[in-house]
């Protein structure tokens, strides 16, 4: 492994095409590229607001980025100084998002699967990409992330997902990451569950519009995501 140049958080966005092997991505790889690059990333856009120093939420927040993800449906590209962005995700239709009722603290895999048969997905027009940023955000914090193969998830049937597979002989295949948050009112109280069902191809697809957004947008500079403490 060869030395980082910069910080990690940023050694690792620019290295991201190196670590996911381009075009024989796996889906481990690419979930932990999405740990870092996202979900740590997302940390800082929200934290050090109310602190002193606030040199890394003044990029986020001068520029209203979060306004503009509450501005923006998911049924359309999210634009940001008049530049658009989440072009290929949003015209994806292999993800889709479901509210299941009856929250309860722990849950089984299984039983959200069996409930998903009865379930419609919301249509991206009920939905803003900051809902779904934070679905995804605690889905990575609180550990509700499924990667399944078809035959752990053929209790859910609905919509049609080509299968991808791990690599050349891999006796495996995951065709679906299931991503599970908790659903709560404006008053942040539990009502059940927000669940993103993606197949790993269009987890990839979020993965190259997130990284083109954070490289591109010129809304905040990325590598200031190296110095959160």
């Amino acid at each position: 492994m060869s030395e980082y140049s910069g910080g990690f958080i940023s050694s690792i966005l620019e290295r991201s095409d190196k670590i996911l092997r381009k075009n024989q991505y796996d889906v481990t790889r690419l979930l932990l590229l999405m740990n870092v690059g996202f979900g740590m990333v997302w940390e800082r856009l929200q934290t050090h607001i109310d602190d002193e120093e606030k040199s890394i939420a003044d990029f986020a927040t001068k520029n209203n980025f979060e306004t503009q993800l509450g501005k923006y449906k998911c049924n359309k590209n999210l634009r940001i100084h008049d530049r658009l962005f989440f072009e290929s995700f949003t015209e994806s239709s292999q993800w889709h998002l479901f509210q299941i009722p009856n929250y309860t603290k722990r849950y089984k895999i299984d039983k959200i699967l069996t409930d998903l048969n009865s379930t419609q997905n919301l249509p991206r027009s009920d939905f803003k990409y900051s809902h779904l940023m934070r679905c995804l955000r605690n889905s990575f914090a609180h550990g509700g992330i499924h990667p399944l193969s078809p035959k752990k998830s053929n209790l859910f049937k609905m919509g049609q997902y080509s299968p991808h597979s791990l690599g050349v002989g891999s006796p495996e295949k995951i065709d679906k990451i299931f991503f599970i948050s908790k659903w709560t009112d404006k008053k942040n109280i539990a009502l059940g569950y927000n669940v993103i069902v993606m197949s790993v191809d269009a987890l990839h697809l979020f993965w190259q519009d997130w990284h083109h957004l954070l490289m591109k947008n010129e809304v905040f500079e990325y590598t200031f995501f190296d110095n959160a403490a």
